[in-house]
């Protein structure tokens, strides 16, 4: 059986889905955990982002968090009440146990605009999700990598233009 596979960066979306990048890149969607429109407890994002020990089956780059409750209205960069409740709830695990990880945050926009407008969007989103830790919860900038990946990777089984694709992700960059 073949698995579909889709981009991934630890996405701060509002619905919450849990999963580890393949080595090309994408994610299996069998492999997300989906915590649908729920905010993650701080124990979950620890886990879904901490290196493991014992045997390394895969490469550090392949722990992503994508959280589609940290989404944005459309247009917009703002963060909103909820995708600041779920950013509490990551800024924790980053200042706890994840207090010496690296990570990666990219944002990601619904297909609605062009391509070149989507892209400069989400790499905003992205921005906004970073200063917010940096501000909210000193989270050293060093510690926090941005990239936009505009309207190219999609949630798996959402449509393009759906509103849970206006997100960011984490991916978790090593120690």
């Amino acid at each position: 059986m073949t698995k579909t596979r889709i981009p991934l960066f630890f996405a701060l979306a509002l619905s919450g889905l849990i999963g580890f990048v393949a080595g090309n890149g994408r994610a299996a969607a069998d492999d997300l955990q989906n915590f649908g429109k729920r905010i993650p407890s701080k124990e979950e994002v620890i886990n879904a982002l901490k290196l493991k020990p014992g045997p390394v089956t895969r490469k550090i780059e392949e722990h992503v968090l994508a959280l589609p409750v940290v989404t944005f209205d459309i247009n917009s960069a703002n963060l909103t009440p909820q995708a600041k409740q779920a950013l509490d709830v990551v800024g924790s695990a980053f200042t706890d146990e994840l207090h010496d990880y690296k990570f990666q945050i990219e944002g990601h926009t619904d297909s609605t605009g062009s391509a070149a407008y989507n892209q400069r969007l989400s790499e905003r989103r992205a921005e906004s999700v970073a200063r917010y830790l940096e501000d909210r919860w000193q989270v050293p900038s060093w510690r926090l990598r941005t990239a936009g990946k505009g309207e190219s990777e999609p949630l798996p089984h959402k449509s393009p233009e759906d509103p849970e694709n206006r997100r960011t992700q984490f991916r978790t960059l090593g120690k």
